[in-house]
């Protein structure tokens, strides 16, 4: 599967997009005014980060919801064409992904509860129903995020 975007044999983390409109406002933490931000300012961060592998996976509702901005305009316009960051096919499950990545990301979704269980960790950036229960990264502040990002390749599997 890495082989289908042309990796170097680092780190790989898979980032997981949020349709845009839903649980913006039913948190009471977040990073980020809203997954769009969150996203955005995410995607500025890891550009500079060429020592790890990423991959930028919309959420598989976006495209229901017809949403005004797209995970794919974003990436189209913060990374274009940087080796190490691609997005993740539409044609393609992410199922088992889990097989092939390190790390994910998520600013408050089912990934923060499906990829701990496979040992892989995860960082959310916001409330989520699982939130301190103990088996995931929770920054608090954008700065504890950053030296995260910096850091990510450091993180390893539990299984």
């Amino acid at each position: 599967m890495l082989n289908f975007f042309n990796f170097k044999n680092q780190h790989t983390v898979l980032i997981l997009a949020h349709e845009y409109t839903d649980g913006n406002l039913s948190q009471s933490w977040n990073l980020y005014e809203n997954d769009m931000f969150w996203l955005t300012d995410t995607l500025r961060k890891i550009k500079k980060l060429k020592d790890v592998n990423w991959i930028i996976k919309e959420h598989p509702s976006e495209k229901i919801y017809n949403a005004k901005v797209s995970t794919v305009e974003l990436f189209n316009k913060i990374i274009s064409s940087e080796e190490n960051i691609k997005l993740f096919p539409n044609d393609y499950r992410v199922d088992n992904m889990y097989k092939y990545i390190d790390t994910t990301i998520t600013s408050h979704g089912t990934a923060g509860y499906e990829y701990p269980m496979q040992g892989i960790p995860t960082i959310i950036c916001g409330e989520a129903n699982y939130s301190g229960l103990g088996f995931n990264i929770e920054p608090k502040t954008r700065t504890q995020y950053y030296k995260i990002l910096k850091k990510i390749n450091l993180l390893k599997k539990t299984k």
